[in-house]
This record gives structure tokens, C-alpha cells and sequence, in this order.
């Protein structure tokens, strides 16, 4: 859900006031896929939307368990919050927040607890429909919202 990662923050910093800590919040979380695809040498854009949406056809996974949970939240809010200020890390630890509860809902395997190795997965394949519905909706409450 791409482009709902950024929309949400939009909403958010629309209602609380800060829109920067909320979309680096919501965007630093998905630093690993671009970091894992370089890894394994997909620089090809077509290839590498085609691993973000097929990853076990590739047999890789895209998702670190460092920045894809609490623990990862945690960490880059601290650093934020040394380099820039407390009310900055909060904004910036909801937008990661956001980021975290919408990936629930793909179909990915997430280690949100990490270290602990309990795994949680929602039921939507990337992209689909529901993907798409949600997309728009978000998309017209953000219209609504800003006019």
C-alpha cells in the first residue's frame, strides 16, 4: 500500500499539525526493500516491482525484522529525537506507527515484536483490489480533508 503510506502522514499531519516527522516516520520504515533489493542486484525498475510484488517467486524476502517493528520504531525515534527534538520524535514515531499497523494487513510475513519470533501476517496479496479501494478512499478523504 505505497501510495498510503504517504497519503495517511498527509492526513495526520493535517490533523496534529507536523507533516515532516509524520511522512519521514511512515517512509524511513521502507529503506530495507530498497537496501535488499540493491543487495541482490535488482536495479532494473520493472524487476524490482516485480520482486516487491512476487518476493517468494524470488525467494527473497523484503521485509527486515529491524525496521519492520516495534524495535525499529523505537530506535529511529530515539535518533530523531537526539537530532532533532522530542515533539519531532513523536510525530515521527506515529508516522512509523501508521507504516507498521498498514503493513498488518499484507499477506508478508512481519516480525513487529522483534526480536521475538512471533510472526504476524494479514490476508492481502500486493498489490490488490482491496489494496486499490483503499488507496482511493484515503485518497478522497485527503481531497476532502485539504480543500
Amino acid at each position: 500500500m505505497f501510495f498510503v503510506h504517504i497519503i495517511l502522514p498527509l492526513i495526520l499531519g493535517k490533523l496534529l499539525g507536523s507533516y515532516w516527522f509524520l511522512i519521514a516516520g511512515s517512509l524511513i520504515v521502507d529503506i530495507d526493500h530498497l537496501v535488499l533489493l540493491i543487495k541482490n542486484r535488482h536495479y532494473n525498475l520493472r524487476e524490482c516491482i516485480d520482486v516487491l510484488k512476487h518476493e517468494e517467486k524470488y525467494g527473497e524476502r523484503l521485509r527486515s525484522p529491524y525496521l519492520h517493528s516495534f524495535l525499529g520504531m523505537i530506535a529511529t525515534s530515539l535518533a530523531v529525537g537526539l537530532l532533532f527534538s522530542l515533539t519531532g520524535a513523536i510525530y515521527y514515531a506515529i508516522g512509523y506507527l501508521a507504516h507498521l499497523i498498514i503493513d498488518l494487513f499484507d499477506k508478508d510475513v512481519m516480525y513487529i515484536l522483534f526480536p521475538s519470533k512471533i510472526k504476524f501476517n494479514g490476508t492481502l496479496p500486493v498489490p490488490s483490489h482491496v489494496e486499490f479501494a483503499l488507496t482511493v478512499f484515503f485518497t478522497a478523504f485527503m481531497v476532502i480533508l485539504f480543500f
